[in-house]
C-alpha cells in the first residue's frame, strides 16, 4: 500500500491535482430500450389523461 509520500515521489504532485481519465460516452442497447419504455408509457398516460379530462357529449337516443 502506498502512502501520500510515495505517491508525490511518483506523480510529482498530489493526486487531487491530476486530471483523471476519462472515457467517451457509450450507447448501448438498454439504453435505447428504457428511453423507448419511458418514452411509450409517457405518451400512454399523457393520452389517458387527455381522454378522462375530456368533455363527453352524451346523444339522445329516440
Amino acid at each position: 500500500m502506498l502512502n501520500f509520500n510515495d505517491i508525490n515521489k511518483l506523480f510529482g504532485k498530489p493526486l487531487s491535482h491530476l486530471p483523471r481519465p476519462r472515457t467517451p460516452y457509450q450507447f448501448k442497447l438498454w439504453h435505447a430500450a428504457a428511453i423507448g419504455l419511458v418514452g411509450y408509457f409517457a405518451y400512454k398516460g399523457v393520452v389517458y389523461s387527455i381522454q378522462e379530462k375530456s368533455i363527453r357529449i352524451k346523444r339522445k337516443e329516440d
